[in-house]
């Protein structure tokens, strides 16, 4: 695969990526305030429901097309764009992770429930 549509593949993947786990992390904090009954979890974010009915069928195809090129070129396989890509997948649900926790530890110590339970939406989105 040449170069251009490589990053083209990859950047469309994790602009896809991030704003599915967004989505995602919306959807679960707003499931996770009516179940646990913490502040006014207000309306169901359906932008967010549609971002995820957007971007999983995005994120899929592009991510075939890009193991599929892996398969058939092995070059592809040590490409530095695959491997950006791959680091910022990782690094993004890492530092939502972190975000996640330090939110549930300021939400648990200052007594704000539903500070911890947006933290709590995140560390399940990161996983």
């Amino acid at each position: 695969m040449g170069a251009i549509r490589r990053a083209y593949i990859y950047a469309v993947a994790l602009v896809s990526l991030g704003v599915m786990a967004a989505s995602v992390n919306d959807i679960v904090a707003w499931v996770a305030h009516g179940a646990l009954g913490t502040g006014d979890r207000g309306d169901l974010p359906l932008l967010s429901v549609a971002g995820v009915i957007v971007q999983v069928p995005v994120w899929v195809v592009h991510w075939a097309i890009a193991q599929a090129s892996v398969k058939r070129h092995p070059e592809d396989r040590a490409a530095t764009i695959r491997r950006v890509y791959l680091m910022l997948a990782i690094a993004g649900a890492v530092g939502a992770g972190a975000a996640g926790v330090s939110a549930v530890v300021r939400g648990a110590v200052d007594g704000r429930s539903a500070d911890a339970v947006d933290g709590l939406a995140a560390i399940l989105t990161a996983v």
